[in-house]
């Protein structure tokens, strides 16, 4: 079985609603690339990786401890997929290089 990992823009503050919708895309994301793989996979915890940090609004700290526990995920994988619009996201952009250099394969797939 192939592990996947799922990403997406995270926007930090976000209410419970504003949450519930960001893993229901992360989760979608996840079904779509199994339907590319052609398998059932086991997903990467992204519930685990990502949870809401707070460091008093310092949104550079947010990002480092974010993108150091995704990377650690990320390794992990033998797969990734990520949103249609990761390149507006810092975090998505460092992840989607690191999957680049590590020769994780990354599915294009849109959700």
């Amino acid at each position: 079985m192939k592990k996947l990992f799922v990403a997406a823009p995270f926007k930090y503050g976000m209410n419970a609603e504003e949450f519930n919708a960001y893993f229901n895309r992360l989760e979608r994301l996840a079904y779509e690339a199994e339907q590319e793989i052609g398998e059932y996979c086991e997903i990467v915890s992204f519930r685990s990786v990502c949870s809401p940090i707070d460091y008093e609004g310092n949104e550079a700290a947010n990002i480092r401890v974010f993108i150091s526990e995704t990377i650690r995920h990320l390794c992990s994988a033998d797969c990734a997929v990520f949103s249609d619009d990761w390149r507006t996201s810092k975090e998505c952009s460092i992840l989607h290089t690191v999957a680049q250099e590590l020769g994780i394969t990354i599915l294009e797939v849109f959700g």
